[in-house]
């Protein structure tokens, strides 16, 4: 918890070594957030200062009221360079005096609570390898997710297109991923969402679709066999439409005509808010992502 004290924290020397070394991939990160209303993210005092051995590294103030911000860009503090095994953290909250109050954009939150990571940076081939192995989600845990997807939808549909190109290179799917707090079927390319990650050298992962926060991700085997079945016979198309039931077919694929009895509609997973109403109305379609008639 944020209190105002000095923290003592202790490196073995073996850690110490590695995190002197030229070029490390190794470095300390300190955290702050807030866990009140479920928020997760990274959350710094308004106003206060980290302080390493006894030396402020950072210092923190809060917007003025009249920032466009809506509120400020907190991120982790990274920590490369240490000289001893043995020191000192600390995180100081400056209460924001009440006549200072109108003139901020103040988070509001009671207890703040830190934490300090020790960190090593991944290779691309890497972190490819630790999300196949260990996030990777069954062919039935797939499905259910699909079926949700259908169950969780404010209008009936009776199907959804999804592309199997990634979104970000227009290429094939290699290895289909999305963000675990996503909630759109379509993936995206780990390989290519990991080479853009690294080049943008930001933390802000977040998802090309929906572009909700991806630091977590989901590798999707179900959508990976559909594109090895595509691979191995030569199918043209680059599209499958899900029923509810999360069966699947290719595009070019014949399909039952089968009278409605009830309004049916379909939705292209590029953008999960473009719906297309019946046969025949109007349509609002603003890109080639969105609503298209159906065959």
């Amino acid at each position: 918890m944020v209190d105002n004290q000095s923290h003592h924290f202790t490196l073995s020397a073996d850690i110490l070594e590695k995190l002197q070394a030229p070029q490390s991939k190794l470095f300390l990160e300190v955290r702050c957030i807030s866990i009140e209303g479920g928020n997760s993210e990274t959350t710094w005092p308004n106003s206060g200062f980290v302080a390493l051995n006894g030396k402020e590294i950072t210092r923190f103030t809060p917007l003025k009221y009249n920032s466009a911000l809506k509120r400020r860009k907190d991120k982790p503090i990274a920590i490369r360079k240490l000289e001893k095994t043995v020191n000192t953290l600390a995180i100081s909250d400056l209460k924001t005096v009440r006549s200072a109050k109108c003139m901020f954009k103040l988070n509001t939150y009671t207890l703040l609570y830190a934490g300090l990571f020790l960190i090593r940076e991944l290779e691309p081939a890497e972190f490819i390898t630790k999300v196949k192995s260990q996030n990777a989600r069954n062919f039935e845990d797939c499905r259910e997710f699909i079926r949700s997807y259908f169950a969780n939808l404010p209008v009936v549909m009776s199907r959804v297109l999804m592309k199997l190109t990634d979104p970000i290179e227009k290429s094939l799917i290699q290895t289909p991923v999305r963000g675990l707090f996503c909630h759109h079927i379509t993936c995206f390319s780990l390989e290519n969402y990991t080479n853009v990650m690294r080049k943008a050298k930001t933390d802000e992962w977040r998802c090309p679709i929906c572009k909700l926060k991806s630091h977590r991700l989901v590798y999707d085997k179900y959508v990976e066999s559909i594109v090895e079945k595509k691979k191995a016979e030569s199918i043209s198309s680059i599209e499958v439409a899900f029923a509810e039931d999360a069966s699947y077919k290719f595009q070019d694929e014949p399909e039952p005509v089968k009278p409605p009895d009830h309004q049916v509609v379909e939705v292209v997973d590029d953008d999960p808010l473009m719906i297309q109403p019946e046969i025949g109305a109007p349509m609002t379609g603003k890109n080639d992502l969105g609503p298209r008639p159906l065959d």
